[in-house]
């Protein structure tokens, strides 16, 4: 059944389309068009670690994002997650609040 899921383009778990966005690899505020579909839980991820600048300079694509040491420990546990299921974010304190 996990094989007919669709796929996190990050994370590679099957998840439920319905649990899958689109995640601007640059930000639209900063001009970006080109999209990626996520699962929630890796797109929060992503923007609790990264401003839109940051994501706009220096993790404007997937192999890049993969290859963040950032997000490195993240994207092996949630590997082993079950497909599917989706889990609660915080907020990093290393992220400036506005």
């Amino acid at each position: 059944m996990n094989q007919d899921l669709p796929r996190c383009q990050l994370c590679q778990r099957p998840t439920v389309a319905a649990h899958l966005t689109k995640h601007h690899l640059t930000p639209r505020s900063l001009g970006g068009r080109e999209t990626v579909l996520l699962c929630r839980t890796c797109h929060g991820q992503i923007h609790v670690l990264f401003e839109n600048k940051q994501l706009a300079g220096e993790f404007d694509t997937l192999a890049k994002l993969r290859a963040a040491p950032q997000l490195a420990s993240y994207l092996g546990w949630i590997r082993k997650q079950k497909p599917g299921r989706q889990f609660h974010r915080t907020t990093s304190p290393r992220r400036r609040r506005k």
